[in-house]
């Protein structure tokens, strides 16, 4: 009987670590996707940064 016991706890402790790890991996996803989703936006940034300085570039008056 003790040693049914033992093996309940140590399932009990495995099954707790899958649940972790479930969660943890979860976590993961979500951070993952929030990291390609700062990238697209820093990305989209960087573009229109670019446009605006070409077409201030074609709007500025000649200085000659």
């Amino acid at each position: 009987v003790r040693e049914l016991k033992g093996q309940k706890d140590v399932l009990l402790k495995v099954v707790a670590g899958e649940q972790e790890l479930v969660r943890l991996q979860s976590r993961l996803t979500e951070n993952l996707e929030a990291v390609r989703t700062a990238e697209a936006f820093e990305q989209t940034l960087h573009s229109l940064s670019a446009a605006v300085h070409l077409l201030s570039a074609r709007n500025r008056p000649n200085a000659a």
